[in-house]
């Protein structure tokens, strides 16, 4: 897969990780937290300094929420993709 992305113009934003937060999740956050650790790992090799929701490393209980979240309201602002293609960008 080719470059989705200028490296030289994204930040990888990762938010709402605090330890209220994610403990709310039904394993205690810890698949979320191996997702985000994966994107966050690939974002710091390839030297990334427009913001990338990535949508399978986010904690929304409610799933109609995490639903408009993605396909309605960051849409608009940001480019939405799973981790594995975020992983595969960044190593590419």
């Amino acid at each position: 897969m080719g470059v989705l992305f200028d490296r030289n113009k994204t930040a990888m934003l990762v938010m709402d990780y605090q330890t209220t937060i994610v403990g709310m999740l039904p394993d205690g956050g810890t698949a979320l937290l191996k997702c985000a650790a994966t994107a966050l790992g690939a974002a710091r090799s390839a030297g990334l300094k427009i913001i990338y929701v990535v949508k399978d490393a986010c904690a929304d209980l409610d799933p109609t929420v995490h639903a408009c979240l993605m396909e309605k309201v960051f849409p608009r602002q940001s480019e939405i993709l799973d981790v594995d293609t975020f992983v595969s960008d960044m190593n590419s």
